[in-house]
């Protein structure tokens, strides 16, 4: 029998009219992959008729960080108080608050623990330059050996690689001004650069995580991760289909490149194989339930998720999430410095 799964949300104002109307897209869609599945292995799972009959109760939630006030919204939830053990999250915020058990696109290495907390990729891209593959990499001769276009808004990471004077005509390294307001010029512009590439630097932002290393990947294309603190979907063959690239050897791109040119090709080949296999849209949800599936046998059945609930309102839970008031004031002047590093 299908394993049954009921899918929501905890952002009450969710709805087509909502300003956050994105949300409900992505939870009715999310619903249509159980309904209508557009791909042979969700037969493993079925959409619930009610939140009393699943298995599962996925809550896929607000992308933006969030703050003190949602551990209100978790507790007052109905479905969070009447059945804790089978509510699990899928979240692509960029600080996870890892209050719900369940997938995290953005996880730090530091959060990982397999009874709680599975790392994973994002159930919807924002750009459709996943849409359209860049040719093959057994046919294609791209001009540029590697290449960035981006804000350094993000984090200092960015900063860093902006201003390390990379030159030559294998290279292109663009810093834009726009940060999730991308106009349609820009995204083409983004695109095309991806695909006249054979790395793309894929450096972290507030996130551990990317859309550019996937978006990367689907164009059959390398990317090379700049994330130290990173935690990578499991079951995926990273060495053969990306470079890993520590922060601290950001000078020494150019080097590492070159020493890996040959290989691009059969990197990038693996890479969108590895999209297809585990990334696309229309099976991220599939292995996102297989990453609950395995918390809920990892965990067992004694398992009670409400002596969790009891540690959310803590000192501990609001320093690790940032949320005290010291935290708060030092990272608003972090930003304010970044501010002034990006007008100057």
């Amino acid at each position: 029998m299908p394993i049954t799964v009921w899918i929501t949300t905890s952002h009450t104002q969710c709805g087509p009219e909502d300003p956050d109307a994105y949300l409900f897209i992505h939870v009715e869609w999310s619903r249509q992959k159980l309904t209508h599945p557009p791909h042979p292995q969700y037969a493993r799972y079925a959409l619930a008729t009610s939140p009393r009959e699943a298995e599962i109760i996925l809550f896929i939630e607000p992308h933006g960080r969030k703050t003190a006030d949602y551990v209100t919204r978790l507790l007052g939830n109905a479905l969070i108080r009447d059945y804790p053990e089978k509510c699990f999250t899928f979240d692509s915020q960029p600080e996870p608050t890892g209050l719900l058990p369940g997938v995290y696109a953005s996880l730090p290495r530091r959060r990982l623990n397999p009874a709680r907390y599975r790392p994973g990729s994002y159930l919807f891209m924002p750009n459709e330059v996943y849409l359209r593959p860049g040719t093959d990499p057994e046919s294609a001769h791209p001009p540029y050996l590697f290449s960035f276009r981006g804000s350094r808004r993000s984090n200092l990471i960015r900063g860093a690689l902006l201003d390390a004077g990379f030159e030559g005509p294998e290279i292109t390294i663009t810093e834009t001004h726009q940060w999730f307001d991308h106009g349609q010029e820009e995204k083409d512009r983004y695109g095309k650069e991806i695909e006249d590439s054979k790395f793309v630097l894929c450096p972290r932002g507030i996130a551990t995580s990317s859309y550019r290393m996937y978006e990367t990947m689907a164009q059959g294309r390398v990317p090379v991760i700049l994330s130290d603190a990173w935690a990578a979907p499991e079951g995926v063959a990273w060495g053969e289909c990306a470079l890993w690239v520590a922060e601290d050897r950001i000078a020494e791109l150019p080097e590492i490149l070159r020493r890996q040119e040959p290989e691009w090709r059969t990197l990038g080949r693996r890479a969108r194989q590895e999209w297809e296999r585990r990334f696309h849209p229309d099976i991220a949800l599939y292995w996102t339930l297989r990453s609950i599936e395995e918390i809920r046998l990892f965990r067992g059945a004694s398992h009670d998720e409400r002596e969790w609930q009891h540690r959310w309102r803590s000192w501990a839970v609001a320093w690790e999430n940032r949320w005290t008031l010291p935290q708060r004031v030092a990272a608003a002047a972090r930003m304010s410095r970044l501010a002034k590093r990006t007008k100057g």
